[in-house]
């Protein structure tokens, strides 16, 4: 968790803590539905839940090589990732990102380009846009998986287009 921390620029983590965003461990985050991370980003409470191990619950969901029909207890096997992939969320809001044209547009392309085989190893983050930029935060921040690779493969303009606006973000906040 301390190292993940670490890995998110100063400039970020003061925007965060700026705009409210508090970080809180748990044990076990229960009921979670998504991508098999037992984390979460609650917008109401603006808090990152960084679960130890969590329930993931799913009608019929792919956890590593399981199929998952109703709950699965889970061991967070990448806390840091967790923690940026959450974090990420958190900056979506504070940004307000939803707002942001640029990247609902490179996006919106990038998604209609991608092939089946794509698309099957990024599902939990074409449900939405937070998602998407969330998992795009995480892979900018660090984060190394199967599914951060596909989307580097998949939006590189939308992975660019948040790279640079992380760093004028910054270079803003230097100022």
């Amino acid at each position: 968790m301390k190292i993940g921390l670490q890995e998110i620029p100063l400039s970020e983590r003061k925007l965060l803590e700026d705009a409210g965003v508090k970080i809180r461990v748990k044990e076990k985050v229960d009921g979670h539905q998504g991508s098999g991370s037992p984390s979460v980003y609650e917008p109401s409470l603006n808090e990152a839940i960084i679960g130890m191990n969590g329930l993931i619950q799913s009608k019929s969901e792919r956890v590593k090589a399981h199929e998952v029909q109703g709950q699965m207890l889970v061991e967070n096997r990448d806390i840091s990732g967790s923690l940026k992939h959450e974090l990420g969320h958190a900056l979506y809001y504070a940004l307000k990102i939803d707002n942001w044209l640029d990247f609902k547009t490179i996006s919106d392309t990038e998604k209609q380009k991608l092939d089946a085989e794509t698309k099957s190893h990024l599902t939990h983050i074409l449900e939405s846009d937070h998602e998407l930029f969330a998992e795009t935060y995480a892979l900018i921040r660090g984060r190394e998986t199967t599914r951060t690779a596909w989307l580097k493969y998949g939006f590189p303009n939308t992975v660019a287009l948040v790279e640079q606006m992380l760093i004028k973000q910054a270079e803003q906040q230097n100022q």
